[in-house]
């Protein structure tokens, strides 16, 4: 009698499905008020609440509006409070990204779902994408302080009527208003189904970024979350968020894998091997290093030094087969 060991690989859903689902439900909650959810900006205990990501300011059925869309009025209207109002958003800001660091990007983002779409179509149409140098991403990283630096200070110029800037712009339609762009693209998606109105006016500027956004993230992996914003104020708190991706160096083989997948062209997750956080600043938590890493257990998502995800999936335990 001769006794065989097989196993059996369980197919478990992968990082990137799991991520996929939950940006289609997300979409569901920023328009939850054709479900019957109030707008949380008319309650008093609620009108501070700003979803961390951007791109919500232009969709009507979104129950509140983004954190940096609001940041930009409050500071073109601010010296009449002499910017107290900043304070509670701000803090309500760092709690929400304390608890998910940028998962607000890579999860939850409605740009970022479009940029994993058109991942998808370049992927099924077998196009490469471009190759980015370790100078070119350490120069669009710092393209999302300029536009922070940029949107306050002139939306700050607006509120000053001595600056002039008011000739430019209103406090009903600032700066990065004229630009952004998530306002085509959803307001244009709106049309298509009848929750926006055809007559819809769209700075022609925001069309231009929007089309050069899409053109760029077909090519450039998350072109976007590589200048967004709010992704850039996100990453001051990224290292220190509850969510984590943590990496044994001892089982590091030095393959490549997690740098190869990484959209952000982040090195430090593939050269580290002392520390054992390695969230870098830039990183949206897309999971795909620790998805596609081979070595057991090199990799992992820990939640409050809680492990919620590890590279190479386990596979099921081995079954004793008797021949003969």
């Amino acid at each position: 009698m001769v006794i065989k060991e097989s196993v059996n690989h369980v197919r478990r859903p992968k990082i990137s499905e799991w991520r996929l689902i939950v940006n289609i439900a997300w979409l569901f909650v920023i328009n939850s008020v054709l479900f019957g959810v109030f707008y949380f900006s008319t309650h008093p205990l609620t009108k501070n609440i700003f979803w961390p990501n951007l791109s919500t300011r232009f969709i009507v059925n979104n129950p509140t509006t983004s954190f940096l869309y609001q940041i930009q009025s409050r500071f073109a209207s601010g010296q009449e409070t002499y910017y107290v109002d900043l304070l509670v958003p701000f803090m309500i800001f760092i709690l929400l990204v304390v608890i998910l660091g940028r998962v607000w990007c890579g999860w939850l983002c409605p740009i970022g779902f479009i940029q994993n779409i058109l991942l998808r179509i370049r992927k099924a149409l077998g196009i490469p994408y471009k190759d980015v140098s370790p100078k070119a991403t350490m120069v669009l990283n710092q393209m999302g302080y300029v536009l922070i630096f940029l949107i306050a200070f002139l939306s700050f110029a607006v509120g000053v009527t001595f600056l002039g800037m008011h000739n430019f712009w209103t406090k009903s339609e600032l700066p990065f208003e004229s630009v952004a762009p998530p306002r085509p693209i959803w307001i244009f998606l709106q049309q298509l189904v009848g929750l926006e109105s055809w007559d819809s006016v769209i700075p022609l500027s925001s069309i231009i970024v929007a089309i050069l956004v899409i053109v760029l993230s077909f090519k450039i992996r998350h072109f976007w979350c590589r200048i967004c914003p709010a992704g850039a104020l996100m990453s001051l708190l990224n290292r220190r968020a509850l969510v984590s991706i943590q990496k044994d160096g001892s089982k590091c083989t030095k393959c490549r894998i997690c740098l190869r997948a990484c959209p952000m062209d982040i090195e430090e997750i593939y050269e580290e091997k002392e520390k054992d956080n390695v969230t870098h600043e830039t990183c949206i938590h897309c999971y795909r290093c620790v998805e596609l890493c081979p070595e057991d257990g090199c990799l992992s998502v820990t939640f409050m030094n809680k492990t919620i995800a590890t590279s190479k999936y386990p596979r099921a335990p081995k079954q004793k087969e008797v021949v003969g």
